[in-house]
């Protein structure tokens, strides 16, 4: 094994060192779905804009679920195919 391979494995090991599973916890929305969440449920428009994995999917599900909950109806829209072929 080369020199240079040695140590970039080196480094790699100390880098990912200590990187594991976190412990599972309970699910807690953040305060931002919550009242999301709570003004679909009043009817009222909604739009929600927040970075990538921040729980925009999350406040979709809930929505759609109380609205079907209620004898209502929902549209999902989603711009990425993969996203929406997964829902």
């Amino acid at each position: 094994m080369s020199k240079d391979r040695k140590h970039l494995q080196e480094a790699r090991k100390v880098l990912l060192e200590g990187i594991g599973v976190p412990e599972p916890a309970p699910f807690t929305p953040d305060s931002f779905q919550l009242s999301a969440i709570d003004s679909v449920e009043r009817g009222e428009d909604t739009l929600v804009i927040a970075p990538t994995g921040t729980g925009k999917t999350f406040i979709a599900v809930e929505g759609i679920r109380r609205a079907i909950e209620s004898k209502k109806r929902a549209i999902y829209t989603a711009p990425l195919k993969a996203l929406s072929n997964t829902k």
